[in-house]
């Protein structure tokens, strides 16, 4: 597909092939034409700090120069767009809103559209799942780096269902224009939390060092829009939070007292090596997932929030502006600094997830196979076996098409009851299996 051509590639540590071979090796192997590479936020190599600015530097293996897109320059400028022919994005994304790949992803789909450049994703599965939303839909007079489209938080989709959701609904400019292709990833259920466990974790930010942190990322990335660590510079970002003034024992249980669903929480005192509160001890508070598919880890970080406000009033603070351009809006901050009832707010958010999933279900491109369960087999025996007990109790009756006819008067009440009942067996398991 890539021969004769002049090819870009938008890269990292994550574009890994199956067998653990990265995308530049790849390429260069097959002799495919690589002009130039591209890198996002965390550096080529993916080690580089959150919000850390990167330069361009030189790729060893390749000699190509690596153009940092977290730098100077967050989109890929004319210039070096210049002679290519296609643009790859081969990165692992999280599956949350906030994070800047998908923002690098579709700055660089602006561009190449702008360029007449075609435009291919390489696809990764989502590692936090591809059934459950949640969160706000980001209102977009909060539209930032951060949160660039009119998605929830948690959006269910992989990267390439995600470039097809900005194409499909204009959200770039010359969305029309943009030659869009999507290399599907195999083997990946989007209803399944342990699909593809059997990969070895590649953190693809430093401080998302497994699948846990990742589903928890999606509620307590909030805190980094507030005065209270999120756990980095600990060996457990965002399931471990804190600050020096903290109440950890109280706050653990009043969050525990909650009932929240598939999680729970302790106190733990850590003391971060990097970021807020560098060097200083804090009361902090661990968060253990339970149930995977029970948590809702949006809520869960909101719960947090809500708790260490009415318990710290004059010491919690939050950051304004990028708070909100977390959360998408600002209402989450209102409504915590106003004592609201959340309930409310939360109502709106499922209103607004469903319209959202309306206009998903047009991007999505993996579907749920159906597997036979116990019951689907029961009633498919059930069924044969009506059929073949009707025509058994018929095949002396009917001599004719006339005699088949339910009105005939050889037709016995019960056998066209029975007629009825296999049509009806019929009905259900085909309402059942939609249902499902």
């Amino acid at each position: 597909m890539l021969d004769s051509m002049k090819v870009g590639v938008i890269a990292n540590h994550t574009s890994l092939s199956s067998d653990g071979k990265h995308l530049i090796n790849i390429l260069i192997d097959k002799e495919i034409e690589l002009t130039k590479i591209f890198s996002p936020e965390h550096g080529f190599l993916g080690k580089k700090a959150a919000g850390e600015i990167i330069n361009n530097e030189i790729d060893p293996l390749s000699g190509i120069e690596i153009v940092s897109l977290y730098g100077k320059n967050k989109s890929p400028q004319d210039a070096d767009l210049r002679d290519l022919d296609v643009l790859i994005f081969d990165i692992q994304d999280i599956g949350a809103r906030y994070y800047t790949y998908a923002s690098t992803m579709t700055l660089a789909m602006e561009k190449a559209s702008q360029n007449n450049i075609q435009f291919i994703v390489l696809d990764r599965p989502n590692p936090i799942g591809g059934i459950t939303v949640q969160g706000p839909v980001l209102d977009s007079k909060f539209k930032s780096f951060v949160g660039m489209h009119p998605i929830p938080v948690r959006h269910g989709m992989t990267i390439g269902e995600l470039a097809l959701f900005i194409k499909d609904n204009d959200l770039i400019e010359n969305s029309d224009s943009l030659s869009l292709k999507i290399i599907k990833v195999s083997d990946w259920d989007r209803g399944s939390w342990d699909s593809n466990d059997n990969r070895e974790w590649v953190a693809p930010s430093p401080n998302i060092k497994d699948k846990e942190a990742a589903l928890m990322y999606v509620g307590t990335c909030l805190l980094e829009g507030t005065n209270i660590s999120e756990g980095r510079g600990t060996d457990s970002p965002f399931m471990l939070f804190g600050s020096p003034w903290l109440d950890s024992q109280k706050i653990a249980a009043r969050l525990n007292g909650m009932g929240l669903d598939g999680v729970s929480f302790s106190d733990e005192k850590f003391i971060p090596s990097e970021s807020k509160h560098s060097g200083i001890e804090c009361d902090g508070v661990r968060i253990h997932i339970n149930d995977e598919l029970k948590v809702n880890p949006f809520i869960v970080g909101v719960r947090i929030i809500e708790q260490i406000y009415k318990n710290h009033q004059s010491s919690f603070k939050f950051k304004d502006q990028f708070f909100d351009k977390l959360y998408g809006s600002d209402d989450l901050r209102l409504a915590i600094l106003g004592s609201d009832n959340l309930d409310e707010l939360f109502k709106k958010e499922i209103e607004d997830l469903e319209d959202f999933n309306l206009k998903r279900e047009r991007a999505l491109i993996y579907h749920i196979e159906k597997k036979m369960s116990p019951i689907d087999v029961l009633i498919i025996i059930i069924y044969v076996l009506a059929i073949f007990s009707i025509g058994f109790l018929l095949k002396n009756k009917v001599n004719s098409f006339n005699d088949f006819m339910i009105a005939n008067s050889k037709m016995g009440v019960g056998l066209g009851v029975a007629s009825m009942a296999g049509t009806e067996l019929g009905l259900i398991t085909v309402m059942y299996n939609a249902q499902q």
